[in-house]
């Protein structure tokens, strides 16, 4: 859901179908912060998830058959 409202939010401020007033007054401070949260921690996540399989040639793998 963070990520929807947020790429949602993101699109109508891009494309001029919202102002930032009005995606401004629909959103509140404590909804922003907990999206930022949310989304920080997976994308940390995803970092973490990646350098473990570069670093560790978990690439290189035999595929599942």
């Amino acid at each position: 859901m963070a990520f929807d409202r947020t790429k949602e939010n993101r699109n109508a401020l891009a494309h001029g179908r919202k102002s930032f007033n009005i995606v401004g007054r629909d959103v509140t401070i404590q909804e922003l912060k907990t999206d930022y949260d949310i989304i920080r921690e997976y994308m940390e996540s995803l970092i973490v998830n990646f350098n473990d399989f570069i670093n560790h040639r978990k690439y290189l793998d035999s595929p599942i058959e």
